[in-house]
């Protein structure tokens, strides 16, 4: 599904459109995370995380696509430090590809992000949650 696109090159999320598999994404459980077609699926109670240091305050575009299979429910968070400012994406039961945005502030003396993407209802041993196009874009200095 991923395709390169401008985006990309300005994205503080390295391999935010899967096409490099898990590379710089920390799973919970290998077994409950699969890259496939260039985004990637999640079994019930797995997450993948990606952590990026910055030194910036400002505006930030938070976004992703999402799709759960009927039964299934994901989240995807985003976790501003040391302030806890977090955002978070919700969808379940059956959604198609849908892409969540948000324009994010980051306050002064912010020096690090984390972005989670985590399977949190489903079929236990089926990859109900997908995810692709994870991106966190500056749009200030």
């Amino acid at each position: 599904m991923s395709q390169q696109s401008e985006k990309d090159n300005s994205n503080l999320l390295l391999n935010g459109n899967f096409l490099n598999g898990g590379t710089h994404w920390n799973p919970n459980s290998q077994a409950k995370v699969r890259f496939e077609e260039g985004h990637c699926a999640l079994q019930v109670d797995a997450l993948i995380t990606q952590r990026v240091e910055i030194n910036a305050e400002g505006d930030f575009e938070f976004s992703v696509r999402m799709k759960t299979d009927s039964g299934s429910a994901c989240r995807a968070t985003l976790e501003l430090l040391p302030s806890n400012q977090t955002v978070h994406f919700n969808i379940g039961g059956g959604i198609p590809w849908t892409k969540q945005e948000q324009i994010v502030n980051a306050p002064a003396g912010t020096t690090e992000m984390i972005v989670t993407l985590s399977a949190n209802d489903g079929t236990r041993g089926e990859f109900g949650s997908c995810f692709d196009f994870a991106l966190l874009i500056p749009l200030s200095n």
